[in-house]
């Protein structure tokens, strides 16, 4: 315990320069992607040095996986999520609303070795209770939290396997951050919400039966299972009701409003049994309401700091995150726009929770590898276009392969 004190006391103090440095992280990889991204030079680069790139990224895993192991208890000591959203599923076991009554343990504040508890109502959607109460209900006999932690590594391991073929890194390079996010997230709901957001790409993406109606609907449930995952599924929409404008598609416009209907009938119904007013003041509301959150931790975020306890927080917040949305309308790609506003949204959110960096993270993975193929396909592109020209010039005596390409302009 001597031992534990004085780094927990370090943890702590590292929490937001961490969040607000991985933040920043995220944007500076989206604008060198912008402008690097399938050059051949970076992908040269990576091929080069791919051990240089690989031995930290293993260190880095082995090393959290050791002590995760070595320090269980420790890591259990640190969390509360574990300890809510077992609460709120025993409680919903025996017949409690664990949105309308205060059964809910949580930290009154940043963790410390002193930090006191405090109770209030559950802080996650529906679907994030019901997935939760059946997983504790079926492996609730390997004891707390060790349950909890095993099912968010299952959900995990199966948002890893249906990522790769998008992302398709070297398993060098993929399996230690997987593992290493993996760990990071295993005592928190948010593996849940990744499995099903990732699950909404690959169908988008490679999905053949109605893959916009089953994409919107995996987005939906994930909305339905952390508040933070309502925005993904916004901007989503939003980019797919654009296009059937633009384009006039009658018959996608149909599919996105099928997929809209379904998705608000899905929500009525999870809703309505705990009482839609509990669940959207418990859930929703209380991430944007300064009395609500007195008695928990807030803090860290870029506004959090500025407009601390402001009764107009809620406001500006909301119009601060509206202008990358309406910025995105002219990006052309919809994973940009979610990686867009998902960094503006770490920065107006009223704690510095990891969680929702999932959002940034992983649509920033994706859009890299699609904005890299893309990249790469137009210089293939171009550089078969010059060859056929020179070859073409090479046929007619007395003309110069270079006097041809100018004149295709392809200097």
């Amino acid at each position: 315990m001597t031992f534990r004190r004085p780094v927990a006391r370090t943890v702590a103090g590292l929490i937001d320069p961490l969040y607000n440095g991985i933040v920043g992280f995220v944007f500076l990889v989206w604008m060198l992607g912008r402008r690097y991204a399938g050059r051949g030079k970076t992908r040269g680069f990576v091929q080069r040095y791919r051990l240089l790139v690989a031995v930290p990224l293993w260190s880095v895993f082995l090393a959290l996986a050791i002590a995760f192991v070595a320090e269980f208890g420790y890591f259990a000591d640190i969390h509360d999520i574990d300890d809510a959203v077992e609460a709120a599923a025993q409680g919903l076991m025996d017949g409690v609303n664990p949105y309308s009554e205060p059964i809910v343990p949580r930290f009154e504040k940043r963790y410390s070795p002193e930090v006191g508890w405090t109770y209030g109502t559950y802080n996650y959607l529906p679907l994030d209770l019901l997935v939760y109460t059946s997983a504790m209900a079926v492996l609730g006999a390997l004891g707390s939290p060790v349950w909890f932690v095993a099912v968010n590594l299952a959900f995990g391991v199966a948002a890893w396997t249906i990522l790769r073929p998008l992302v398709r890194t070297r398993l060098s390079f993929y399996v230690p951050v997987a593992g290493t996010v993996s760990i990071f997230y295993a005592f928190d709901n948010a593996m849940l919400t990744l499995l099903l957001m990732t699950a909404a790409l690959y169908v988008s993406r490679r999905g053949r039966f109605h893959p916009r109606i089953l994409s919107m609907l995996l987005l939906a449930a994930a909305g339905l299972t952390k508040a933070y995952a309502l925005l993904p599924f916004g901007i989503m929409a939003l980019f797919e009701l654009q296009n059937c404008i633009s384009t006039k598609d009658r018959s996608r416009l149909t599919e996105a409003l099928v997929a809209f209907a379904l998705a608000l009938a899905i929500a009525v119904t999870l809703l309505v049994p705990f009482g839609t007013g509990n669940v959207l003041d418990s859930a929703l509301l209380f991430h944007t309401s300064p009395e609500s959150r007195e008695g928990t931790s807030t803090g860290g975020t870029l506004l959090s700091e500025v407009m601390d306890g402001s009764e107009s927080y809620a406001l500006v917040a909301l119009g601060v995150l509206l202008v990358p949305i309406l910025i995105g309308l002219r990006l052309r790609s919809d994973l940009e726009r979610v990686v867009l506003a998902s960094i503006v949204f770490m920065l107006v959110i009223p704690k510095s929770s990891f969680a929702p960096l999932t959002v940034p993270g992983l649509f920033l993975a994706l859009w890299l590898r699609e904005r890299a193929d893309a990249v790469a396909s137009s210089h293939g592109l171009t550089g078969a276009i010059c060859a056929s020209v020179a070859r073409e010039a090479s046929d007619r005596p007395g003309q110069a392969p270079s006097d041809s390409r100018a004149r295709v302009g392809l200097r």
